[in-house]
């Protein structure tokens, strides 16, 4: 028996910073080298956030089709890809869709009616989808997006994905006497990759992504 060999490389530096002049931040209201700190803090942050969401394209369970709208049937087929690798939902999983692919759901009745979502039947008010088969949703801009009005949204558990921060953001400060200024930047330094698993089967002995769903839909 011989386990599948997994690396992560660390092979991503990112850096986001500003120059302020003491001219600047005297005459300014505010305290703008802090407000310029907490951007540099918003920025790295993102740049995490982007380069994880690569990572759906390579997923090896699919569903759904590229430009059509996701159906119920679609998500509950979904569901099942992670059941059948022995991962429960409301067990540390998300579902991550694009606005459209929301907007999608906001038009069909098993997730606005009160005969299916009962006193929590909110979403045409808030147009918020809270959750799905029992994961959480999140919204977001980030699914990518192959061609014109489509999009890639995913489920994925946990320990679907791996993100390996050799070192959080970190902040130097320098002082340049000859453009009285001082210089702030933040670093960081890390690697990422989808996690292959072992399915849950007598006699597996092949890791493989079972526990992450790519769902092609609209953009």
């Amino acid at each position: 028996y011989t386990d599948t060999d997994q690396t992560i490389t660390i092979n991503v530096h990112q850096c986001a910073g500003f120059e302020i002049e003491d001219i600047t931040k005297l005459l300014a209201n505010t305290d703008l080298e802090m407000e310029m700190k907490r951007k540099i803090g918003y920025a790295l942050g993102r740049a995490v956030d982007v380069n994880l969401a690569t990572l759906p394209q390579s997923f090896s369970q699919t569903i759904g089709t590229l430009g059509v709208e996701l159906t119920y049937d679609n998500l509950v087929r979904a569901w099942q890809y992670l059941a059948d690798a022995g991962i429960n939902l409301t067990d540390q999983c998300t579902w991550f869709f694009s606005p459209a692919a929301i907007a999608g759901f906001l038009k069909q009745e098993i997730f606005i009616s009160q005969l299916y979502q009962g006193d929590n039947a909110r979403a045409v008010q808030t147009a918020k989808v809270g959750q799905v088969l029992g994961a959480p949703v999140m919204q977001t801009n980030l699914t990518r997006a192959p061609s014109a009005g489509q999009s890639e949204s995913w489920l994925t558990f946990k320990q679907g994905t791996a993100l390996i921060m050799a070192q959080e953001p970190k902040i130097v400060t320098e002082y340049i006497a000859k453009a009285l200024a001082n210089v702030v930047v933040g670093h960081q330094v890390y690697g990422y990759s989808e996690i292959d698993r072992y399915a849950e089967t007598a006699g597996n002995v092949t890791a493989t992504d079972t526990w992450s769903v790519l769902l092609k839909t609209i953009a």
